[in-house]
This record gives structure tokens, sequence and C-alpha cells, in this order.
């Protein structure tokens, strides 16, 4: 079984009020996104200023060339990411997506 990730967070959404705040890289621009774990709001930057960008198909298209923002090569942005974009001030803490422990007790099944 491989290690779960290590999401760096933002904060909670705006939106939902329950999800943490975590960026996304696009797989297909490379673009970073702000995205709820919980609810999918997105936004352009860790300051969740505005109202979220609607993403209406579950695969989570990026606003800028439609490639998913779920599905690899698309993936959570590391520090060295954040670093390169300039929100590696904006990191709050650190975890795991959610459901990546349930998934987990699942494969043990």
């Amino acid at each position: 079984m491989s290690q779960p990730e290590t999401i760096n967070y933002f904060g909670f959404c705006k939106r939902c009020g329950t999800g943490p705040l975590a960026a996304r890289v696009c797989g297909g621009c490379e673009r970073l996104w702000v995205i709820c774990d919980e609810c999918d709001a997105t936004w352009p930057d860790p300051t969740c200023e505005g109202e979220p960008i609607a993403l209406s198909d579950p695969d989570l298209p990026c606003p800028v060339c439609n490639a998913s923002l779920i599905q690899p090569p698309s993936r959570w942005a590391d520090l060295a990411d954040l670093t390169r974009v300039g929100w590696r001030k904006n990191v709050m803490g650190q975890g795991t997506p959610f459901g990546v422990e349930r998934d987990q007790t699942d494969e043990k099944e």
C-alpha cells in the first residue's frame, strides 16, 4: 500500500464552511487552483476572495484549458509548486485528502 499524499491547506472553505482548501496543479496547463476538498468550490488564488468559480462537470475541468483537475496528471500542489507561485506563505497546515484513510481501509478488507 502506498503512503497517502500530503496536502498543504490554506484554511477552510468560505462556501461550505467545513472543507479544507488546498491547491491542485492542472495536468494540462500547470496552473494552480484552490479547491475545497469537500464541496469542490474553486478559486484562482489562496485568498479565496469573491465567489468561487463554478465547475459543473464531476471531473472539475480547468477554467483555462479544460483538463480534469481531478484525474492524473493533475495533482495536489507540493511546497515547491506553492513556492513557485508565491503561495507558500498562505499554507496554514498539512494533512491528507478527505476519504484517503477510508479508501486505504477498504483496500485491506
